[in-house]
C-alpha cells in the first residue's frame, strides 16, 4: 500500500492506492489543505490507520444533526427505555443541534466541542452538561463503529469544566421539622399519604412508588420486592415497565413504622371499595386515589407546589429519597447497604451524590482518631 502528495493549483491533495478491489486497481485522492506540510500530515495519519485497523474511513459529509437523528431512531429508541429515549432527545434538540449541529461530522474537533461544553457552565448545572457530553461522547463513538463515519471520536479529548466546590450541587432534603410538616399535612385522609411515606422510609423512586402493587409488598417480613417502575410523562400514557438497570432491581426491607402505615392504608383502601361500591376501580395498585383509580406522575406535582408555598422551599418528591439516603448515611449505615438500598448503578454514584455526608463521615473518623488512639 503506497501514499503520495501533489499540488493542484493553489491546494496540496494526498492520494493513496489501495491495490487492485474486485480485478481493478483503486486509488483514492482527497484534498488535503494549502501547504506541502498540512498534506504529508493528513498522508501520514491515514497511513497509520489503514495500518492499524484495514479500513479506510471515507470522510462523511452528513451533519451531526443528521446523524443524531437517525442514531436516537436506530440505536438509542431500541436498546433504552421510553424515558432515556425522550430524554436524550429533549437534550438533542433544545442545546446539541442548535449549537454544534451544523457542522460536518468530519468538521466537528475537539476544538470546537470543548468551547460549546465551556459555554454551558454560564447557564447549567455540572449534572446537565455531564448528561450532554454523555450523549455527544456515546453517539460520536457509534459515528466511529458501527457506522464507521469518522475514524476517532472528538469528543476523546473534551472535558467537563471545572466547578468551585460552592458551585457543585447539593442534595436537598428535608430537616426533621419540614418532615413533621409534610407527615401532618398528608395524612391517612389524604391521597399522597402512603407514596410520601415509602419513599420517606425506603428511599424508592417516584416511578418505583406509583407501580408497586401489593403483590410485591410482603407485610409477614417486611420487604418490598421492586420489579416495576410508572412512566407516565409521554403524551400521559400509563406504562409499567421494568426499572431501566439491573441493579434497580431490588428488595428492600422497611421498618415497623412503615409495616403500619401499610396496614392502614390497605383498610382505607377497602373501605373506600365500600363506599364507591360500582364505581371504585378496582386495581392492585398501593398508590391511588379514594376512587381506586393509580396516582400518576402528574397528580404528585402538587406535592412539589406545597413545598414551595407552604415551606417555602424549592424541594421535591425526589427530596424524600435524599431525606432517606442521607440520614442512614449520617447515622452510620454502610454505604454500601445504601448504594444497593436505593438501587444505584455503582458505588461511585452513591459517594459522589452524597459527597456533603462523606465528608461529615470524614470528620467523625478525624475525631475518633483524636480521641481513640493511643497517643
Amino acid at each position: 500500500m503506497q501514499g503520495s502528495v501533489r499540488k493542484k493549483g493553489d491546494s496540496w491533495y494526498y492520494r493513496i492506492d489501495l491495490g487492485v478491489v474486485d480485478g481493478q486497481r483503486k486509488q483514492i485522492e482527497r484534498y488535503a489543505g494549502k501547504t506541502k506540510g498540512a498534506a504529508d500530515k493528513i498522508l501520514r495519519r491515514v497511513m497509520k490507520e489503514l495500518d492499524q485497523t484495514g479500513i479506510y474511513y471515507e470522510p462523511s459529509e452528513m451533519s451531526y444533526a443528521d446523524f443524531l437523528d437517525t442514531w436516537l431512531e436506530r440505536d438509542v429508541k431500541i436498546e433504552n427505555a421510553v424515558t432515556t429515549y425522550e430524554n436524550y432527545k429533549s437534550q438533542i434538540n433544545n442545546h446539541i443541534k442548535p449549537n454544534v449541529g451544523v457542522y460536518q461530522l468530519k468538521q466537528l474537533s475537539p476544538m470546537i466541542l470543548q468551547d460549546f461544553v465551556n459555554k454551558l457552565k454560564i447557564r447549567y448545572s455540572k449534572s446537565t452538561i455531564q448528561l450532554i457530553m454523555n450523549i455527544m461522547r456515546t453517539s460520536l463513538s457509534f459515528a466511529v463503529q458501527p457506522y464507521q463515519y469518522i475514524s476517532n471520536s472528538p469528543m476523546k479529548h473534551v472535558r467537563l469544566p471545572k466547578f468551585k466546590s460552592t458551585e457543585i450541587e447539593q442534595v436537598k432534603i428535608f430537616t426533621h421539622e419540614e418532615m413533621d410538616s409534610i407527615l401532618t399535612r398528608f395524612d391517612i385522609n389524604h391521597q399522597f399519604y402512603i407514596p410520601v411515606r415509602i419513599a420517606y422510609r425506603t428511599g424508592m423512586r417516584l416511578g418505583e412508588c406509583l407501580a408497586l402493587t401489593w403483590e410485591n409488598v410482603d407485610l409477614e417480613n417486611k420487604v418490598i420486592h421492586v420489579r416495576h417502575t410508572l412512566t407516565d410523562k409521554i403524551k400521559s400514557q400509563r406504562t409499567i415497565t421494568p426499572p431501566k438497570s439491573q441493579k434497580s432491581v431490588r428488595d428492600i426491607s422497611f421498618d415497623d413504622e412503615l409495616l403500619k402505615s401499610f396496614k392502614t392504608h390497605k383498610i382505607k383502601q377497602y373501605e373506600s371499595k365500600l363506599k364507591y361500591g360500582q364505581f371504585y376501580t378496582k386495581t392492585e395498585f398501593v398508590c391511588t386515589h379514594e376512587n381506586g383509580i393509580p396516582l400518576s406522575s402528574d397528580d404528585m406535582r402538587y406535592f412539589g407546589q406545597y413545598c414551595k408555598k407552604i415551606l417555602g422551599t424549592n424541594k421535591s418528591f425526589h427530596s424524600l429519597r435524599h431525606t432517606h439516603a442521607t440520614t442512614l448515611l449520617e447515622n452510620g449505615a454502610p454505604l454500601e447497604y445504601v448504594s444497593k438500598r436505593l438501587g444505584h448503578s455503582t458505588l461511585v454514584l452513591t459517594a459522589n451524590t452524597y459527597i456533603h455526608v462523606t465528608d461529615k463521615m470524614n470528620e467523625s473518623a478525624v475525631e475518633i482518631l483524636n480521641s481513640a488512639f493511643v497517643k
